[in-house]
């Protein structure tokens, strides 16, 4: 190895490695992430010459946890950024994704050096519809050509241009054919004719007495010198080079160039990338448990737990019903999975964002903001969805600190206050902004009443919220064993009234634990129905309702647990009525019988139903470890109820 190459990598191995710190201390939490995408770029960027092919990695996660953003950063850091080429997928026409044109901007890329691609928002190029079609895109193919090989052509040729240089060729060889003849560029032979011709023709041209003068024996009009530049003709520069090089012809020469010209642009042009690093980021939303759920009541913490389960099987099997399979394998083993946001990693967001406000605003007014932990937490629960990652607690710190600047001014010169510190803290729903002088209190203001949803009046809703999630849970726990992660009887935000939550585990669908599943979702209607009544049953089980009904056809036409063995789920109203019907009313058995379940086992546990529903009442929200207490105080023991069938204990009971 010679000093230089030595030299080369001693600075490239440095750079990388102070990239990596540098991103663990600007994105907190993803040291991991951060680990996994340096290891996979350090041959790449260290030895790209050795690259026969495009190293692509993929990086998967919920919306607003940072994906974009953490590539960007990391191209800056390893100064690639001049040589990034960025494409937004999202960037549709109409509901067309056509990503053929973006792409003619890789035609800058030089074959003998590495550059970065990035293609954003990737799962909007899925080539497999939601149910379950091909989606043709022709010019979409483009995509995979790259990620396959690195290298595709593209036809650069616009129609306009085309008609243009036809027409200056077929006038061209008219005239040489008339007898005109020209040299450096100038018609010699034959001016008269070539004027009357190009007048007739072309009258717009020398629209101008003098242009008249000065051009009317060109051979190729100056116009023209522009068009050709345009077809970015190799060995030419600039317009000027073409118009030097066009007045040193005769007419042949000058015939045989604008042939050239046109072949060589309506030959497609090869763009090689095999030397590139490509980065297809994508929003797999629904690999995430409860990723449909904007509760702000649903804990961060165990949503993060659960996002730590999906691994690359996980991934694959979602792209599979995105992509066809040999596109999945283009894709490469190179799979980096974002976990969800935990609350630690959301309250050092909070804090690095509102001390970086801080310090804007301050150079700014000369004060600084500083926030209680009042004001922290309050943000916190307003602004934190786990489903939504970090964009709702952008915008919330915009609405609930940046909003409040002009008024926080205006104060200050109104009442002619000397301050170098504002802080911000909540009193009885209202936030406060406290005006300091060197931790001198000299002013305060009230900047807004706090909107959120007062939790402690009780009503007619909470005792029916309480009580229909006390049913889920009971017939939940007797049939299945399960105990939920999280409970919210009561929540913060005035859409919602309540859920229970339970974590997706690998689990074996039979058709017994198929029944016991359904009197889960069922068990919330049951319970108002034994308290209330029939007639009294109110409209909080449509999403129960829904998901029951989902499961349950699921397991009829495709998992084959109905009376009939086979897969019907393609199966249509219009297709064969008679099946068709069969397979509908088998559905609705499964959910009567069901609910005939969940109502006999609440009944057979009414006293625990209600002892269930009050402390709920009361508690509002529990988590797991609180549940369990609760189920202590009013005697029942989860272990009781836990299932006794094992498959492995069967099949070594087995007598042969």
């Amino acid at each position: 190895m010679d000093k230089e190459t030595k030299k080369a990598l001693v600075f490239k191995t440095g750079l990388l490695e102070k990239a990596k710190e540098t991103l663990k201390q600007e994105f907190i939490g993803l040291d991991k992430i951060i680990d996994q995408l340096v290891s996979y770029i350090s041959s790449w960027y260290l030895f790209p010459q050795l690259q026969e092919r495009p190293l692509i990695i993929n990086l998967w996660g919920m919306t607003g946890v940072g994906k974009s953003a953490l590539v960007k950063r990391l191209i800056e850091l390893i100064q690639f950024e001049n040589i990034r080429y960025y494409f937004d997928l999202g960037e549709v026409k109409g509901d067309k994704l056509n990503i053929f044109n973006q792409l003619r901007d890789l035609s800058n890329v030089s074959a003998d050096q590495p550059s970065v691609i990035v293609f954003d928002e990737f799962q909007l190029a899925r080539t497999i519809s939601e149910t379950n079609e091909e989606l043709i895109e022709p010019n979409n193919r483009i995509i995979w050509k790259l990620l396959d090989v690195g290298k595709f052509e593209i036809d650069n040729a616009s129609q306009f241009k085309l008609l243009k240089l036809s027409e200056e060729i077929t006038t061209i060889e008219f005239l040489i054919k008339k007898g005109v003849r020209a040299k450096n560029g100038k018609v010699t032979e034959q001016l008269a004719f070539f004027q009357k011709v190009h007048n007739q023709n072309q009258p717009d041209r020398y629209a101008k007495e003098d242009d008249e003068k000065l051009m009317n024996d060109l051979l190729i009009h100056p116009s023209t010198y522009l068009e050709i530049w345009n077809c970015r003709l190799m060995g030419f520069r600039d317009p000027f080079e073409i118009e030097e090089y066009l007045l040193s012809l005769n007419e042949m020469e000058t015939l045989a160039f604008l042939k050239r010209v046109l072949n060589e642009y309506t030959t497609p042009t090869t763009i090689d990338c095999s030397k590139a690093l490509i980065f297809n980021i994508g929003n797999l939303n629904s690999l995430y448990p409860m990723s449909s759920n904007y509760s702000i009541d649903l804990s961060a913490d165990e949503f993060y737990k659960q996002s730590l389960k999906i691994d690359l099987s996980d991934v694959k099997k979602k792209l599979s019903g995105l992509f066809r399979h040999e596109q999945v394998a283009r894709l490469g083993n190179n799979h980096i999975i974002y976990p969800s946001i935990n609350e630690t990693q959301y309250l050092q967001f909070i804090e690095k964002k509102l001390e970086l406000l801080s310090k804007t605003i301050k150079s700014a007014t000369g004060f600084r903001l500083t926030f209680e932990d009042t004001f922290k937490s309050y943000l916190y629960n307003l602004a934190v969805i786990p489903s939504l990652g970090y964009r709702p607690v952008l915008s919330s710190i915009d609405t609930e600190v940046q909003a409040h600047l002009g008024k926080m001014v205006q104060t200050v010169l109104k009442q002619k206050l000397d301050i170098d510190e504002v802080c911000f803290w909540i009193n009885n729903d209202q936030i406060i902004g406290t005006f300091k002088k060197a931790d001198e209190k000299i002013y305060s203001l009230l900047l807004k009443m706090n909107p959120t949803r007062k939790i402690d009046k009780r009503n007619d809703a909470d005792i029916i919220t309480s009580l229909h999630e006390s049913g889920h849970i009971l017939v939940s726990l007797m049939l299945e064993g399960k105990v939920p992660e999280q409970v919210v009887c009561k929540s913060r935000d005035q859409q919602l009234l309540g859920f229970v939550y339970y974590t997706k585990e690998d689990e074996i669908l039979n058709r017994k634990n198929l029944r016991a599943k359904l009197a889960g979702y069922l068990g919330g209607r049951a319970a108002e129905e034994i308290v209330f009544g029939k007639e009294y049953i109110t409209s909080g089980a449509y999403q129960d309702l829904k998901e029951a009904t989902k499961l349950a056809s699921k397991a009829i036409k495709v998992y084959g647990l109905g009376q009939h063995i086979g897969s019907y789920s393609n199966a249509q109203p219009n297709d064969q009525e008679i099946q068709y019907q069969g397979l509908e009313s088998q559905i609705q058995h499964e959910i009567d019988e069901a609910y005939a379940l969940a109502l006999e086992t609440l009944r057979n546990n009414k006293k625990w139903l209600k002892k269930l529903s009050m402390k709920l009442l009361l508690l509002q929200k529990v988590n797991q470890t609180q549940l369990l207490k609760v189920f202590e105080e009013i005697g029942i023991k989860p272990k009781d109820y836990e299932s006794t069938f094992n498959y492995t204990w069967e099949f070594m009971r087995m007598k042969t």
